[in-house]
């Protein structure tokens, strides 16, 4: 019995740190470019009358953007992840004092605001109650 297991899909990470999304970047990237290189090659070759160079004409809207588009659209992704991965990391050391890790004082004062506002503002339902003046005498 396997303990910990979540489920298929669960296990995959989308986020702009995750190889998940490296991978469906490359997949549906290929498969709009290899779409839209049939129907080019459709629209252009129904005049055709010969039935050779229509099917080179197919096989090549077919396979070249396989090898074109798909490494192109892993590359550019994997160095997006790559920067997603490096933005975390600055966010880190730029938030945190490096020999304590704790919050340095700008974070610290980010967070206690963000804090404050969450508890100051009005929850979804609720009324606030209006504040009295006092009058001046």
């Amino acid at each position: 019995m396997r303990t910990g297991y979540t489920g298929g899909m669960a296990r995959w990470d989308f986020s702009p740190s995750g190889y998940a999304r490296v991978v469906l970047v490359t997949v549906v990237g290929t498969t709009v470019c290899t779409v839209l290189g049939l129907f080019a090659v459709s629209y252009t070759t129904q005049f055709m009358a010969d039935a050779l160079p229509r099917m080179l004409s197919f096989l090549a809207a077919t396979i070249l953007p396989a090898f074109i588009a798909g490494p192109v659209f892993y590359y550019f992704s994997s160095k997006l992840r790559d920067l997603a991965i490096a933005h975390q990391r600055l966010a880190i050391v730029a938030s945190q004092d490096s020999l304590t890790t704790c919050l340095n004082r700008g974070a610290f004062v980010t967070l206690v605001d963000a804090y404050l506002n969450q508890v100051n503002s009005p929850q979804e339902g609720q009324r606030i109650a209006p504040r009295h003046r006092r009058r001046s005498l």
